[in-house]
Parts: structure tokens; C-alpha cells; sequence
């Protein structure tokens, strides 16, 4: 144990307690455990004095993060996730396709290549969209994963795999290139829903029942 220095008041009262570190380290292990059971990223954590050095397999140096004792055990668990979240955890190329009509300049185009103004008029173009997303956390028993767009970080996508995670995950970090993660989740990802902040399902809740009440 040891004194910690802490502000009780207003007026920068200060006053002493005492704080046991040996109990912070402890529960501060066992969130860090409940972490990175979730985390899409196979790690190594160590306590070194008042720090911990967490090693991810495929980078050569670890993340360090010093404890702030001034901050609780929630408050500095949340900021070493946002570390290793930012700085470790995977990101995954997402293909969107979608059907679209073609352009003006592209009909034309379409007409000079022989077909009629109707046929043109008529067909659409498949257009695909790569967007990045971060793997936010995964939960392998149940062969879930959740992922983020890296643009909007609002709210989470939860898809569940039909091949097993623990392969998709092992494959991705140490045998398939980025085209083939992303074709591999393509086909074996099946979408289940969109899991949304509190304020913003609130939102939507609050939305919905105005629909309702209208309706009738």
C-alpha cells in the first residue's frame, strides 16, 4: 500500500486514503482478461512494475501502457482498449455492390456499340464499393463477429460465420492475403443485424412509435 494525494472538494481540499495497488493490479487482470477473450487479435499480456506490455502476434513491438492511478480500474482499461484498438485490432475490406443506371455519356456509348436507345434505357450497371472496416471484437464460441466501419464508427455490424471464426481469424492473421480475407468473409459471413449506440436505438425506438401512432 501507499498514499495516494486526492482533490475531495470545490475548494482543492486535499486529503489522503490509502490505495492498494496490489488490489487495482487484480482487478485490473481480470477485465484486461474479459478483453482480450473478445479482442480479434492473439495477445500476450505482462505486468512489468506500473505498467503493462501486451505482444499481438505480427508486430514485432508491444503496446505499453502506464497505469494512472488517479483514473479508476474502468477508466483505464477502456483507454488501453482504445490503444490496442486504434494501433492493433484488424481491419477488413467490405465489396458492396449495387445495381445503377448508367450515365448519359454511357448510353450513348451503349447505342454506338449497337444497341437501341430502349435497350439502353433498359440496363443497369453492377457498381462495387470497398469500404474498411476495423473487427471490433469477436466472440469465437458462438462464431461471431463485429465490425466497424473505419468512417462512421457509430454502431456495429454482427455477423456469424458459417466456417469456424477461430480458422477465419488464425487464416487471416498468418495465410490469406487482404483480396482473399475479404473474399473469404464475403462468403462465409452471414449478416444477422446492426447493433446500434443507446442514444441512437432511443432515437430510432422514439421514430418508430411516431410511425406507429400515425399509421393508425
Amino acid at each position: 500500500m501507499f498514499l495516494k494525494r486526492i482533490w475531495t472538494n470545490k475548494y482543492m481540499t486535499e486529503s489522503i486514503e490509502l490505495f492498494n495497488e496490489e488490489a487495482f493490479i487484480k482487478d485490473f487482470i481480470k477485465k484486461l482478461e474479459s478483453i482480450l477473450q473478445k479482442a480479434p487479435i492473439q495477445a500476450r499480456a505482462k505486468i512489468i512494475k506500473s505498467r503493462v506490455e501486451i505482444t499481438v502476434v505480427g508486430f514485432d513491438t508491444p503496446i505499453i501502457y502506464n497505469f494512472n492511478y488517479n483514473l479508476s480500474v474502468k477508466e483505464n482499461i477502456y483507454l488501453l482498449k482504445e490503444k490496442l484498438y486504434k494501433e492493433r485490432y484488424p481491419t477488413i475490406d467490405i465489396i458492396t455492390r449495387t445495381q445503377e443506371k448508367y450515365t448519359p455519356t454511357e448510353i450513348e456509348q451503349l447505342i454506338s456499340e449497337g444497341l437501341s436507345l430502349s435497350e439502353a434505357l433498359l440496363k443497369f450497371k453492377i457498381v462495387e464499393t470497398k469500404e474498411v472496416y476495423k473487427i471490433s471484437r469477436v466472440l469465437i464460441p458462438k462464431d461471431q463477429i463485429f465490425i466497424k466501419n473505419i468512417n462512421d464508427e457509430t454502431d456495429e455490424k454482427m455477423y456469424r460465420m458459417k466456417m469456424p471464426l477461430s480458422i477465419f481469424l488464425k487464416r487471416m492473421r498468418s495465410k490469406w492475403t487482404k483480396e482473399e480475407t475479404s473474399a473469404m468473409f464475403e462468403k462465409n459471413a452471414e449478416f444477422i443485424r446492426i447493433i446500434y449506440p443507446l442514444e441512437v436505438w432511443k432515437e430510432l425506438n422514439t421514430e418508430k412509435q411516431r410511425v406507429e401512432v400515425v399509421s393508425e
